[in-house]
């Protein structure tokens, strides 16, 4: 990762319009953001879980430009997405057989 990564800030392109109706443009930082990408792999897992979508997406060229322009910090290795969602599915029928020892016993 990107040490300058680490922290950055989103600036937009945005166009304000003041009350006569006439419009101006301005950069405007619109979040500080400090990139977690433990946070990230966890969501990417839970996306591709809930959504069915294979992990090998994230071998495609088209999602690994779409990440970098989405979060430039985000390096996507596909072997931790892989264990990601196996130990996904593994808490997940932790849970599930959890819930059903609990209704059993209730």
């Amino acid at each position: 990762m990107d040490r300058g990564c680490k922290h950055y800030r989103n600036h937009v392109r945005m166009r304000a319009y003041v009350s006569d109706g006439e419009s101006c443009d301005s950069n405007v930082v619109i979040d500080e953001h400090t990139f977690d990408e433990e946070k990230a792999y966890k969501a990417l897992t839970r996306f591709l879980c809930h959504a069915s979508v294979p992990p090998r997406l994230v071998k495609e060229e088209s999602f690994k430009h779409y990440v970098k322009l989405v979060n430039p910090c985000f390096n996507v290795q596909y072997d931790t997405v892989i264990h990601q969602v196996l130990e996904f599915h593994k808490e997940e029928n932790e849970n599930e057989r959890d819930f059903e020892k609990f209704v059993r016993t209730n």
